[in-house]
């Protein structure tokens, strides 16, 4: 692997003496080698006072694996935990996203969900009319609430549709419990 695990485990232990342009910039010399390799920090969810790094492949999943296997992921310190995958985001499902030319606000909060006839997830996409690349719109937002490992192996699970047809919709907030519930059922069908 192209990563200096040495030089980020540097910079995670002296995060909070330096500006967040100055995070950016080692980040970005640390991942020179390897620009398909995107990456984010923030509070850890899991351990109060702590922080994360993910290192991120965009959904990849075998990105994900080569990189946790390559780095021996996760790795865990006094006060932060490098990952591979963005981790499911603590959020009110608002982002932003560019279309090009603006940025444009998504409040994923008002979209459905059901499982159509073929077995999908299907998303139903409320307010996006103007954006082009509503398969993109639908990635970001499954990445944030299930977490960029959940989504890599689910993502052909996943379809989106802009009009609603006449079914029983649920509400998008419920959508991570069905997955995890889903998710728990195959692993007890196997014997885990």
């Amino acid at each position: 692997m192209l990563i200096n695990i040495l030089d980020l485990k540097h910079l995670l232990n002296h995060i909070n003496q330096l500006p967040s342009e100055g995070v950016s910039e080692i980040m970005g010399e640390i991942l020179s080698k390897t620009p398909w390799i995107g990456w984010e920090i923030g509070p850890d969810s899991d351990r109060d006072g702590h922080i994360y790094c993910a290192l991120t492949c965009d959904g990849n999943r075998e990105c994900l694996q080569e990189i946790s296997d390559d780095l021996g992921l996760p790795i865990h310190e006094s006060n932060w935990v490098i990952v591979a995958g963005s981790p499911p985001k603590l959020w009110d499902m608002y982002f932003e996203i560019h279309d090009g030319q603006n940025f444009v606000e998504i409040d994923a909060g008002k979209w459905a969900w059901h499982v159509n006839q073929s077995g999908k997830l299907e998303i139903l996409l409320h307010d996006v009319d103007g954006i082009m690349d509503k398969s993109e719109i639908l990635k970001i937002f499954l990445i944030g609430e299930l977490g960029e490992i959940i989504y890599s192996a689910l993502k052909s699970s996943f379809c989106f549709s802009t009009k609603k047809f006449d079914v029983n919709y649920c509400n998008i907030r419920d959508l991570k419990s069905y997955v995890e519930k889903e998710l728990q059922n195959v692993k007890n069908a196997l014997g885990g």
